[in-house]
């Protein structure tokens, strides 16, 4: 609700605005290294705005692409140093292979399966 009311208490500014320039259009005239400009106030206004904009569109691109290495390389450091991505990298710890065999496939409250132990051919006697 707050922004809400907000955005109509701005809207109407900039209305209220527009509104006082268009009773009152002024004339501006600027010289500038041999140059001679004539234009009104809404339409020096309405230049600025753009200007603006398109400089604010500028920098963001800058940013965009200056800053698009050094963010690359901070998160391939975070995600290289996380647990999860350790985790995919560390060795599997020694005698594995024999606690896995040691372990059975399956508790003994399911049902058995028909080809052995963990889709087997042969059961191995778990």
């Amino acid at each position: 609700m707050r922004r809400l009311l907000a955005f109509l208490i701005l809207t109407g500014v900039v209305v209220a605005g527009a509104v006082w320039l268009a009773d009152r259009p002024g004339e501006v005239t600027i010289h500038w290294l041999g140059w001679r400009v004539d234009t009104t106030v809404p339409v020096l206004l309405a230049a600025l705005v753009l200007l603006l904009v398109a400089l604010s569109v500028l920098n963001r691109l800058v940013r965009t692409v200056f800053g698009a290495p050094p963010a690359a390389g901070s998160n391939r450091a975070a995600s290289a140093a996380s647990p999860s991505a350790q985790g995919l990298y560390r060795p599997a710890p020694t005698g594995w292979r024999r606690r896995l065999r040691a372990t059975p496939c399956a508790p003994a409250s399911w049902p058995a399966r028909p080809t052995g132990c963990c889709g087997t051919r042969r059961s191995p006697g778990c």
